[in-house]
């Protein structure tokens, strides 16, 4: 009886076998369909096959289809539980699925795969930016540089992620480095503009707009030169490099922001819901959006909904005047004056405490700038 088990297994191995090598024919020939097709009948017979469920993930992968891949890796994980290959691969494909700290602990073992240590760096890095744990993002991206991951936009995610953690004299550095490497580079000008911002627009304005001639498909430039005509509250050119940002990277969660900002001063209360609802369809994670979205809920009568919202802002910009203020309004037309009253003494407090800082700004001899109101969307 065991013998004849051990020969079941046998010819059930042999049979995987035979459709894992039907399986990498299909897919070296990019017949993706037949090569999962064989995949998978291998795997029902060899379901421990961990190099065949990692194939299989690649080929998901190939095809974009993000959470079969995460699927196939996580259980070709599971069966090799330290196989660098395989945490890259599987923290990559989380990265893709907008689940960057579900993707960081899989990149940081993935560091040590001999053909993924650059980029398994960079991603990470890329991981702690967009949380804005700068000075991690920082040691991440120099990691990647010095593994040799030399692309410009490293050199660009690093000068801000210096700069972001005060560490300038190393934000300084690695611009002349890119400066140096790539002195062409679209990211050169957007930085000058971005240096430029504040005390020259003008300046900033023709760095943006080299930055766009130089790369006009690059993602960031439309959307910096918007903001600087926003500031400038030129609408209308700046709705119009919203919109080409949104042409270029339809992800643009702040130009669909900007573009309802736009649409609620034009006093128009349905488009500017639709846009400010897209920001946060297309990234769920820009908090910022809940103010807009209450203003124009108010503004249709919607007060229940808005309600809801000025309290999410309240809740995530606590120190700003606007959500509170907002939020009262709102809790008046609904009737609870208790709570509009407590919201009230919060915009009171708010201001009490910006003239302060403003009074003992200006007794320093220094230069009093707005705190509590600034814009809840200022970049980077």
């Amino acid at each position: 009886m065991k013998s004849f088990c051990l020969l079941v297994a046998l010819l059930a191995t042999t049979t995987a076998a035979d459709h894992f090598r039907k399986a990498q024919g299909y897919a070296q020939a990019q017949n993706w369909k037949l090569a999962v097709e064989e995949y998978r009948a291998g795997l029902a017979l060899a379901p421990v096959a961990y190099e065949a469920h990692n194939n299989l993930g690649a080929i998901y992968f190939q095809q974009q289809d993000y959470a079969r891949a995460a699927s196939s890796f996580t259980e070709a994980l599971r069966l090799r539980p330290q196989n660098p290959d395989f945490s890259f691969n599987l923290g990559l494909t989380l990265f893709r699925l907008a689940r960057p700290e579900d993707a960081l602990p899989h990149l940081l073992v993935g560091a040590r795969s001999k053909t993924h240590t650059a980029e398994a760096h960079y991603i990470a890095g890329l991981c702690h930016f967009h949380a804005r744990r700068w000075a991690q993002a920082a040691r991440e991206l120099e990691a990647a540089k010095q593994a040799g991951y030399k692309k410009p936009e490293l050199y660009y995610l690093l000068v801000k992620a210096h700069k972001n953690a005060g560490e300038r004299e190393a934000g300084i550095r690695i611009f002349s480095e890119l400066a140096g490497a790539y002195p062409e580079s679209a990211f050169v000008h957007q930085l000058l503009g971005e240096a430029y911002e504040l005390e020259n627009p003008a300046a900033a304005e023709a760095e943006f707009s080299r930055a766009i001639q130089a790369a006009p498909s690059q993602p960031e430039l439309h959307f910096a030169l918007g903001y600087l005509y926003w500031k400038q509250k030129k609408h209308d050119q700046a709705a119009e490099l919203f919109g080409e940002e949104l042409r270029v990277h339809p992800a643009s969660a702040a130009s669909y922001y900007y573009l309802g900002g736009i649409a609620l001063k034009e006093g128009k209360e349905t488009e500017a819901l639709d846009l400010f609802r897209r920001a946060l369809r297309v990234d769920p994670s820009y908090k910022e959006v809940y103010l807009g979205l209450g203003q124009a809920e108010a503004k249709l009568g919607k007060q229940a909904e808005a309600e809801k919202h000025f309290r999410q802002a309240a809740a995530i910009f606590p120190d700003r005047v606007e959500p509170h203020y907002h939020l009262a309004q709102t809790l008046l037309r609904l009737g609870k004056k208790e709570e509009a009253q407590k919201e009230m003494s919060i915009v009171e407090n708010l201001h009490a405490a910006e003239r302060e800082r403003i009074a003992e700004a200006l007794s320093q001899g220094g230069t009093a700038q707005k705190g509590s109101q600034t814009n809840a969307n200022e970049r980077e």
